[in-house]
Parts: C-alpha cells; structure tokens; sequence
C-alpha cells in the first residue's frame, strides 16, 4: 500500500504532532478571555462568542459518532500566528493542531464563530481516535476519517483524477507533505478512502471492530479489498464520472 506515516504522531488539520511542555496551555496570556469547563475539556481563552451549551453539542456529536466519552482534555486558542507556530513547529500554517503528548487541542486565530463546529469538532475527532484506538487506525487515514466523521469538506473527485495521472499514490499523512499541493492531494485522497470504506463495509462498524487491532486487518475480508491502491483508484474513477 506504499509508504506509510503509522507510528508518527502527527494529527493534523488541520495538523498536529509536537511534544511540548505541560505548561503551554497555562502562560499563554496574562489575562484570558474566559475559560469554560465540561467533563470533557477544560478550554482556555475561549472566545466571547463561545457558549458552554454550543460546546457541548459539538463533544456530544462527535462523541456519539465514535461511540466514546472523552477523557478531559486542555483546550486552547491563540491570538496571533506566531504562538502558533511555536506550538506546531510545521513548514505551512495550520488552523487547528491537535498534540499527542502532552494530548492537547490548539486553535488558530482562523477560528472564528462560523466555523468553530466542525474545526472543533474535527479536532476532538483526533482527541478520540488517540485515546480510544491508540495505533489502530493507520495515519494516512486519520484525516479523511475524522472530515468525515464531522461532515467537514468535500471530495473534489475531479481534481484526484488529474492527480492520479501523474502523482503516485502515496499512503502518508499530510504533514509529510513537501507542498501545499501535496498535502491537499492527501487530504483529498484520504477523504475518498473513508468514503470508500464507509460504502463498501459501513465506517462506524469497521470502527468497532479496530478497537484493540489495525484497522488494515479487516479490510480484505470485511471489506472485499484486495488491494487498497487498486480499489481507491477504481473509487475515483467512478466517482469522478458520476460528478461530471
């Protein structure tokens, strides 16, 4: 299935992977805007506009997608670029990162009140997906599951067909990416494959069956996939002429 970026710990957005002091969540700034408590995070410097009930529908959600109550977690928003990038350390500026260790939502100053539902909740589809299937799921799906999992995004099926005749696919996460253009190529392809998997042997099954176990172990008989490269292709073919 070619390369792939399993045992990194990277969850982006949307990207997150940097192992970083307890402390960044609490010297931010010297007075914060508000900090709101559930019983699944703990968020700081949360916006004016941010209320707890429009917060919890969010966790409540995405929660009930992945069927898990989540372990509390810091969450935390930033006011310029630059505190961000000293959180992500990356090649390109990202909205939202979610950190392994210490586990961790941060947000960007391109959060704002109309997105914040699926930004949010994309992010704490990551939060899930570390504590409830550990290394499960493979990398180079992480993304399109979660987009998916939260409705956010659309497979621009046309736009991985003309890819396809000239990039090779590559099963990596995005923040291996060395352009712009190759990191949308993988969220767009990985973002087809949860597609795919979610037509060919119900998503949320298959999730069930992962927890404890990879993920790729059942794709051949649960899935009838033989081969993952195959398959996609053939996904995007059809469904690139079914949108034309």
């Amino acid at each position: 299935m070619g390369n792939s970026a399993e045992g990194d710990d990277v969850s982006i957005l949307f990207l997150g992977f940097m192992i970083f002091s307890n402390l960044i969540f609490a010297k931010q700034s010297p007075v914060p805007l508000q900090t709101i408590r559930t019983n699944e995070v703990t968020f700081y410097r949360a916006p004016s506009w941010l209320k707890k009930r429009r917060l919890n529908q969010v966790i409540h959600r995405v929660s009930r997608y992945f069927e898990w109550d989540v372990r509390r977690v810091p969450v935390q928003m930033y006011e310029s670029p630059v505190e961000m990038q000293r959180v992500h350390h990356l090649k390109f500026p990202v909205m939202a990162v979610t950190i392994r260790n210490p586990l961790g939502i941060h947000l960007g100053q391109g959060v704002n009140n109309q997105n914040f539902d699926q930004v949010f909740g994309h992010e704490l589809g990551h939060v899930i997906l570390i504590q409830k299937y550990k290394r499960a799921i493979p990398a180079w799906l992480e993304e399109g599951l979660v987009n998916h999992a939260v409705h956010r995004g659309k497979v621009d099926y046309s736009f991985l067909k003309n890819e396809l005749k000239t990039r090779p696919i590559t099963w990596n996460h995005p923040a291996f990416a060395k352009s712009p253009e190759e990191a949308r190529f993988l969220y767009q392809l990985s973002l087809a494959l949860a597609e795919l998997l979610d037509r060919r042997c119900d998503l949320p099954d298959l999730l069930q069956l992962s927890v404890g176990k990879k993920l790729e172990i059942y794709l051949k008989n649960t899935c009838e996939i033989d081969d993952l490269d195959v398959a996609v292709r053939k996904w995007i073919a059809q469904k690139s002429r079914n949108s034309g």
